[in-house]
């Protein structure tokens, strides 16, 4: 038998011999046999190639020079199909040209003949050592792959939990908000219930999509905003909403931060900047400019903050958490532009994940 790293013996290895000099077929007939566990004979290429189809054998023995399909034309031809298959050819002093077109087309081995038992079983010993790495390195892929199958369910089940304790909160700060008669104390129960649903519809778009690190913030931001619209009934043929995020994907580190500051963006605008027309435009747009910075800006068409207001120093909890966000989490800038209604500018980089300890 041919050994294995270790002395380890592959009992399943199998060859193809492929020779049209029935003499040399007989010549290594014996030696083949002793040396696998299943040997196929072949008189020219095509039986070979057929034998081939047939039986996948580890290792093709083949002479080059044949009648009806030469060595050169069936090695190719397993090639094709089995980039991997291992492949030693004989040839004569002569061959030299032969020899070199069959290195071209990806023999790994080559024998002069007359064949040298002692040459051909440490070429034997090499295949066979690099076909049991081979079948290891299948192994180890196999079991990985079954592990990150594995952790990937379990990540998909913990977004799917995660998402269904934040609806399990936010439906029960919905229901205290009941049992509210002050209006203003009812107001701060709402927006934490928006705030908490901002959060669960990452983990829901995470748990639902393809990639388990990225989410489509554009489609992100739909829901959301579509969500806010509905708990505050708006009209949407009187505020239009429009969203323009270039395609972008983004990582739950990131996706997280932006959308609470779109939720509350976008809560105040709802709440405060349509009193006197009732109709208008609230627009996000979040743009990749060079490297790996970003810019989101939100805004709305309506009254607009008073020019004495200072979104960094006001009362307003909304405003001080959009300002906290971008600067302490997303490590951004925020401006504001009052030229027209109110445009909220944020520049940042995506967040790297980082290492929880």
């Amino acid at each position: 038998m041919i050994e294995a790293p270790g002395g380890q013996v592959h009992k399943k290895l199998t060859i193809l011999y492929v020779e049209d000099d029935a003499a040399a077929r007989k010549a290594l007939s014996r030696f083949l046999s002793k040396n696998a566990s299943q040997v196929f004979f072949a008189s020219d290429g095509m039986e070979g190639l057929e034998l081939y189809n047939m039986y996948k054998p580890e290792i093709v023995i083949t002479d080059i020079r044949m009648p009806v399909m030469d060595g050169l034309a069936m090695s190719k031809s397993i090639k094709e199909v089995n980039p991997d298959a291992f492949i030693i050819v004989t040839t004569s002093h002569n061959d030299i040209e032969f020899l070199m077109s069959a290195i071209n087309i990806g023999v790994d081995k080559y024998i002069v003949k007359p064949v040298k038992f002692e040459i051909l079983k440490k070429m034997l010993a090499a295949c066979a050592e690099a076909i049991y790495r081979q079948r290891e390195i299948i192994k180890l892929n196999e079991a990985l792959m079954a592990s990150l199958t594995e952790k990937e369910v379990l990540l998909r089940e913990i977004h799917h939990r995660v998402k269904n304790n934040m609806q399990v909160i936010s439906s029960l700060l919905r229901l205290q908000a009941r049992y509210v008669k002050d209006n203003k104390l009812s107001a701060m129960f709402k927006d934490s219930e928006h705030r908490i649903r901002s959060m669960a519809l990452i983990h829901e778009k995470l748990y639902n999509s393809k990639d388990l690190s990225r989410i489509d913030f554009g489609d992100y931001v739909k829901n959301l905003c579509s969500g806010l619209f509905s708990s505050y009934g708006v009209n949407k043929r009187d505020i239009r909403f429009n969203v323009d995020t270039d395609e972008i994907s983004m990582g739950i580190d990131t996706a997280i931060p932006c959308g609470l500051i779109i939720n509350e963006l976008i809560s105040n605008s709802l709440k405060y900047a349509f009193k006197k027309s009732h109709k208008g435009e609230i627009s996000v747009r979040l743009r990749k400019l060079q490297g790996n910075e970003y810019e989101l800006t939100v805004g709305d068409t309506g009254v607009g903050l008073d020019e004495d207001i200072d979104f960094r120093t006001t009362e307003s909890l909304g405003l001080q958490l959009v300002t906290s966000i971008a600067e302490s989490q997303l490590h951004g800038k925020i401006t504001l532009d009052r030229t027209k209604g109110t445009v909220f500018r944020i520049k940042f980089d995506e967040l790297k994940y980082a290492t929880r300890i």
